[in-house]
């Protein structure tokens, strides 16, 4: 009996046991983290899934207290002084934060609900997080971010950032079980908090990578998603344009799939705007294409986000039997994973020489098949729709019913 079938077998014999999904995303949205809900609970016998959404802002602008009033008068003030995170975090802790905890530890009192499973996706959600285990809700909670990338993001002041913090740290202490997206931020959260957690990444529900057959007179690369590293791709497409867009005689297109950047990236008469689909167009698009093209921030003040972060598209570009080029500094997360699973090249430098250099190394890595029995093992150890199933039910069934 396969570890799928005994788990399958085992939770059918098991009590159902509702699950309250607390998250800032709707599984009914179209972006990433609502697909990776959706797929991470497809499968999941012997559990009832019910969502919670925490929209931070609902009702922000509608409330009839007088003291509230004044605080959304504030609200607009600051919003313009940029001191919008500042106020974001305390309208959240102070006003919405209570009425939920209240809610959520009412229904696990009643038994309503058996575990409760918290996406640790903004800095409201780790304050509730810390909130629930303060009054005895024991809570699963899934890291997809550092806490830190998060504050980043939030422009809280230091005092604030420090509660996060702490709240986070006390969330993973407290929790019954605790699932990351990396190994290094798995390793990270060992040795600083002692946790123990699971590596959960998005799995792609096909049998086995996309092995369609490709046009051979040009090299088609693919970008899909939010770009973010802005100065990364501006040095790959400088590195295009110095070399013509052409390399061992074929040439070079580069496709993007998602909402092209309307400042601060970019676009040559050689990038293809695709603009945005569906993830099953997305996925028909790219296996169209030779190389998934996965850029990360070498500035050093985004040196954890890249070394703990795994980017959900890396799943796609493997499910879809792409060779994989990873512009990033040698500490991120991908770098090791390539290491291990060599179905791509790293190119650890911003050198239009450099990134020349090893985009040539990875068309060289393509000419030998080899690359592919990589792609397969790297798609079923950790990337195929079994790999997820595994370790989800891992993550909301140790420790045992609340």
């Amino acid at each position: 009996m396969t570890i799928n079938e005994h788990r399958s077998e085992t939770s059918e014999l098991m009590c159902v046991k509702n699950v309250l999904l607390v998250s800032s995303t709707r599984m009914s949205d179209g972006g990433v983290g609502a697909l990776f809900l959706k797929d991470a609970i497809a499968d999941i016998k012997g559990f009832i899934f019910e969502e919670y959404v925490h929209i931070p802002y609902d009702g922000i602008f509608q409330s009839k207290g007088s003291f509230e009033e004044w605080f959304r008068l504030l609200l607009l003030i600051f919003l313009r002084l940029r001191l919008i995170g500042v106020m974001r975090f305390l309208y959240f802790k102070f006003f919405i934060m209570p009425r939920i905890v209240r809610n959520i530890a009412t229904r696990v009192e009643r038994k309503e609900v058996e575990s409760v499973w918290l996406v640790a996706s903004n800095i409201e959600l780790i304050l509730l997080a810390a909130a629930l285990s303060q009054v005895g809700v024991a809570i699963r909670v899934m890291v997809w971010d550092s806490p830190e990338y998060l504050i980043k993001n939030s422009k809280l002041l230091p005092s604030c950032s420090q509660k996060v913090m702490r709240a986070f740290e006390a969330a993973v202490k407290k929790a019954i079980s605790v699932a990351v997206i990396s190994q290094n931020m798995q390793k990270l959260y060992f040795d600083r908090y002692g946790v123990n957690s699971i590596v959960i990444r998005h799995g792609i529900n096909i049998e086995k990578p996309m092995g369609r057959q490709r046009t051979e007179q040009e090299i088609k690369v693919v970008f899909a998603g939010s770009l973010y590293a802005k100065n990364e791709w501006n040095k790959f497409i400088a590195a295009m344009d110095s070399i013509n867009w052409v390399i061992d005689g074929k040439r070079i297109s580069v496709f993007f799939l998602g909402r092209f950047p309307q400042m601060g990236a970019t676009l040559s008469p050689n990038v293809i705007l695709l603009g945005e689909k569906s993830f099953d167009e997305a996925l028909d698009v790219m296996a169209e294409m030779h190389i998934g093209y996965l850029p990360y921030w070498f500035a050093e003040g985004y040196k954890l986000a890249a070394s703990t972060a795994f980017p959900g598209k890396l799943s796609a570009y493997t499910a879809t039997g792409l060779a994989i080029f990873h512009h990033a500094p040698s500490y991120a997360e991908v770098s090791s994973f390539l290491d291990t699973y060599p179905f791509g090249v790293n190119c650890a430098s911003l050198s239009k020489n450099r990134i020349v250099v090893d985009f040539k190394v990875l068309i060289d890595l393509m000419k030998n098949e080899k690359w592919k029995r990589f792609q397969n093992e790297a798609f079923n150890c950790e990337l195929s729709k079994k790999a997820m199933n595994e370790r989800i039910f891992e993550f909301i069934s140790c420790g045992g019913a609340q």
